[in-house]
């Protein structure tokens, strides 16, 4: 090889190896790695005490002589750790029975008819009502104004009507502070000697769940009479108590309606607005009312065939509209309203949605 391409040759192999340190200093720039070790997910918590006691394992509530027209309270703290939280009450299992039986209290039974059987389901001669508040303000005491009446006196709601319902006690709830849980038990004025000695026992639950979640099952919505601006009426004994599922293959439900027109058809509807609710609205139900306006607690069944609120539903996505109107203002055909008499409507005292699972 002559020196030309000895020198040619030399010179290729220097410049490549002047190329590869070259690429070497390009691709070590300055540089740091930091290490992040031991990162963790903790689970919030939600836990609920009742009068200071978690787990709550004896009865709180324990009336020993209830009478005909004596008011018996009973008050409950209720404390949640962690979260805010949804708070909802559940009444079940009531249980009803003879207990000691009196000489008057046979003597009537029998004047009754009911000697053989008996009568003894004071839970249906019990008005019920129930309130709960807490320290919204931070000044260390409850105030009138920052109590949620869920059940009024006036309204002459039975115990055993809201049976086996989930009742809404607040939605976002706080945590770490005392929520009082006020619940009064009245025996009404026309019970007579029938009641001595008879036994009512039922369960009580409370459950807090994280904010937003899912409702439980069986909910208990008011139906409640609205002015002519479309507020709702408290307090004059007129409204509706509906317990639904929330989510199923029907529509079940359990109503109890009182001071209503007497002697009338009213129709359980889903009312869809806009005006006239056919978009596309529903029949629940219909019912007639007694010589004294009242429903008595009636169960249904009704297939929909659509998640409630529909899609077309200018509620939608947020909840439905639930109505009980006279039959007279509603086709039930098209399920539009027909009539407008509003002062003679229960309205829905909240939105509701409802999961019909086989669609």
């Amino acid at each position: 090889m002559d020196k030309r391409i000895r020198s040619i040759l030399g010179s290729i192999i220097v410049i490549a190896v002047i190329a590869g340190v070259t690429g070497m200093g390009t691709n070590s720039l300055f540089s740091d790695t930091e290490t992040s070790k031991e990162n963790t997910f903790v689970a919030g918590i939600i836990d609920l005490s009742v009068n200071g006691n978690n787990p709550v394992e004896e009865a709180i509530v324990t009336i020993e002589d209830m009478k005909p027209c004596r008011i018996f309270y009973v008050e409950k703290i209720l404390h949640i750790y962690g979260n805010h939280a949804d708070l909802w009450m559940h009444i079940k299992n009531i249980t009803s029975s003879q207990g000691v039986q009196t000489e008057p209290e046979i003597e009537e039974e029998s004047l009754m008819g009911t000697a053989a059987n008996g009568k003894w389901d004071i839970e249906n001669y019990i008005t019920y009502d129930l309130k709960i508040g807490w320290d919204k303000n931070g000044d260390g005491r409850i105030a009138d104004d920052e109590y949620i009446i869920i059940f009024y006196p006036e309204d002459h709601i039975k115990f055993g009507w809201i049976e086996c319902a989930w009742i809404s006690l607040g939605f976002d709830v706080p945590s770490s502070v005392d929520i009082i849980v006020n619940q009064s038990f009245h025996m009404q004025a026309d019970v007579t000697n029938w009641a001595q000695g008879d036994i009512c026992e039922f369960t009580e639950e409370f459950l807090a769940t994280q904010v937003n979640s899912p409702s439980p099952n069986n909910i208990l919505l008011r139906l409640e009479n609205k002015d002519e601006n479309f507020n709702i009426v408290y307090n004059d004994g007129i409204w509706g108590l509906l317990s639904y599922n929330p989510s199923g293959s029907t529509f079940d439900y359990k109503l109890v309606a009182r001071c209503l027109q007497s002697n009338t058809s009213y129709s359980l509807i889903y009312y869809a607005d806009p005006y006239p609710g056919d978009h596309p609205g529903a029949l629940l139900g219909t019912f007639t009312t007694d010589a004294t306006g009242m429903i008595h607690p009636t169960t249904g069944s009704v297939e929909i065939n659509m998640d409630l609120p529909h899609t077309s539903d200018a509620n939608y996505p947020g909840g439905a509209k639930i109505w009980l109107v006279p039959s007279s203002d509603y086709d039930a055909i098209n399920h539009k309203i027909i009539g407008w008499s509003p002062t003679e409507y229960l309205f829905e005292h909240n939105l509701i949605t409802y999961d019909d699972t086989d669609v």
